[in-house]
């Protein structure tokens, strides 16, 4: 069975990232990239199975913060800080499923 493509699909609107401390990673981007922040939400939480549901994680996790970075003008980034009892600490390598990695477009590459 071929995937059936979005319809009308325009661009990337945003990448999300589940990081360690929200505060930290924001001083990270806005330092190296100028990234601002756009807005917060959050805390978030469910008493039923809604966080499993729709966002494939463990069903008593909660969203301590969520919040938008804009980043010049491509894509927002998400920032998310969740705590969740089965929550695996420790990054995914390069290699490893889920493992990731962002680029950017830059002017002058051996200035960057």
């Amino acid at each position: 069975m071929t995937p059936q493509r979005i319809p009308a699909l325009r661009g990337v609107e945003h990448v999300g990232f589940t990081v360690p401390d929200l505060q930290q990673a924001t001083e990270f981007f806005h330092d190296l990239l100028g990234a601002s922040a756009l807005y917060d939400v959050g805390p978030f939480e469910s008493p039923d199975d809604w966080m499993a549901a729709h966002l494939a994680v463990h069903p008593r996790s909660r969203i301590n913060k969520l919040r938008v970075l804009e980043v010049a003008n491509g894509p927002v980034l998400e920032l998310f800080e969740f705590v969740s009892p089965d929550q695996n600490v420790n990054p995914p390598k390069n290699s490893d499923i889920g493992g990731f990695h962002i680029a950017f477009y830059v002017d002058d590459m051996e200035k960057a």
